[in-house]
């Protein structure tokens, strides 16, 4: 009974409430548009963070639709790139994903959080010398328990691989659809700009600009050369290059996309629109920022 009522399912859980729809309208009303393109349901809500990603999750029993998106990949996207951004991330909601569903989500998130439980640092650490034996022994056990765990984690993932792979070319087909096949394949391009991202994060610490990060950034990515472009366009189409494990190459999505018989996107945004959104988002560049910087100085500078 103990064993089950701990590994009961337990849906995901937000860290914190989401944007009050009343004070970003604009964002809001373009999601809702974009949901009816898609005939989708309505996200609950929304939540900006400083991921250079987005990310689409469902929460509680009612499995209520979560859009999250990260600012500074915001700050870099035109008006029909942020289509095809949000129109990916909202079709995961209707292409049957199981990794975003109540029970194998679910399962996934409780093998993760008793690996993480379970493994241990090290196996022996020199502060305690009294009790040496007795940390070495459990930690020992606790490694075991941990490496179960583990595979069965990667049992469950391996077992959802296709389908993850199917639910983002689905999401790709949707988005192009929806923002057309040009603003999808930007978006791709984009997407692999993180290096550059760390990159500004580091020069903005070093050289001291602080509550510039956001225009740094832009800049930089306004300026990149076009022989780096090219190079990362060129990156894109390796058999290895992808965005992250649970994403098929990206060299594989171009292919894709460009196969898709698609005439003109369903949903277009105007420019009053979009500069409105744009100006919406200045109100979290502080905090967001904030963020940024701390966890870079916390993960890398150890400061």
């Amino acid at each position: 009974m103990v064993i089950a009522w701990i590994t009961r399912p337990k849906p995901n859980k937000l860290p914190h409430p989401p944007l009050a729809r009343e004070h970003y309208p604009n964002l809001y009303k373009m999601t809702d548009e974009i949901s009816s393109v898609l005939n989708a349901d309505k996200v609950y809500g929304i939540i900006i963070d400083e991921k250079f990603n987005a990310s689409f999750t469902q929460i509680g029993w009612k499995q209520k639709k979560i859009l999250r998106l990260g600012l500074p990949l915001l700050f870099v996207l035109n008006k029909d790139e942020l289509v095809a951004l949000i129109s990916h991330e909202i079709a995961h909601g209707i292409t049957g994903d199981l990794n975003r569903g109540l029970w194998v989500g679910s399962a996934i998130n409780t093998l993760s959080s008793w690996f993480q439980i379970t493994n241990p640092d090290k196996i022996f650490d020199t502060q305690y010398r009294s009790g040496a034996f007795f940390m070495i022994f459990a930690n020992i056990i606790l490694l075991l328990v941990s490496k179960i765990l583990y595979l069965l984690l990667y049992l469950l993932c391996h077992l959802n691989w296709r389908d993850s792979q199917r639910a983002e070319y689905l999401a790709d087909q949707f988005a192009a659809k929806t923002a057309g096949k040009a603003a999808i394949l930007s978006l791709l391009n984009k997407l692999h700009l993180q290096n550059l991202f760390e990159f500004t994060i580091l020069k903005v610490i070093n050289t001291k600009r602080e509550g510039h990060f956001f225009e740094d950034f832009v800049e930089q990515v306004l300026t990149i050369p076009g022989k780096e472009l090219e190079r990362i366009k060129r990156t894109e189409l390796l058999d290895n290059s992808f965005l992250d494990a649970t994403h098929p190459p990206t060299g594989n999505r171009i292919t894709y996309i460009n196969s898709l018989d698609l005439d003109q996107p369903e949903h277009i945004i105007k420019n009053e629109t979009y500069q409105l959104i744009m100006k919406e988002m200045t109100k979290l560049h502080g905090s967001i920022e904030k963020s940024i910087l701390e966890d870079y100085k916390l993960k890398y500078l150890q400061y």
